[in-house]
């Protein structure tokens, strides 16, 4: 996997960088899952941007960046990782490592939502539901809360 990754393969590299994260085959070490992963990150690589990101703000095998961190996880949610999106939404709505902002927070939890991220969905339609920084809509609440629902979030069940 290794040799892969160095080749250059995208999806190896953050393989590898996860092997490092659990020590799955290799000694853990969060250094070289950064390593990885911000390799990743620079061949473009939304994934690898998520991860090398969070690693940042964690500072988790490389020194804290906060600034850094929260770019990449954007420049993640702005091609389209669902996940990131989420993840974006989330820092925004609870202000963490950026500005509390719940129009933002709502407007990133529906690009979750809409690239199919689960708990996007639930997390919208929970937005919805409230008129948490955006109007209040209960039906496309319910439809997005479902759709979480069906795909196993025991929250989305539970809204």
């Amino acid at each position: 996997m290794e040799r892969a990754a160095t080749l250059g393969n995208e999806q190896a590299m953050n393989d590898t960088a996860n092997y490092f994260h659990y020590g799955t085959g290799v000694e853990q070490d969060f250094a070289a899952e950064s390593e990885w992963y911000r390799k990743s990150s620079e061949s473009g690589n939304t994934v690898g941007m998520l991860e090398f990101g969070q690693n940042l703000l964690d500072g988790r095998g490389v020194t804290v960046d906060v600034e850094r961190g929260v770019s990449l996880i954007r420049r993640s949610a702005d091609a389209g990782n669902g996940r990131a999106s989420n993840r974006l939404g989330h820092m925004y709505e609870y202000g963490n490592h950026v500005e509390r902002n719940l129009v933002l927070a709502t407007t990133y939890y529906g690009k979750s939502a809409r690239a199919g991220y689960t708990w996007g969905m639930t997390n919208y339609g929970t937005a919805l539901m409230l008129g948490q920084g955006i109007a209040k809509n209960e039906p496309e609440a319910v439809a997005w809360l479902t759709a979480g629902a069906e795909r196993g979030d025991t929250l989305a069940m539970n809204n």
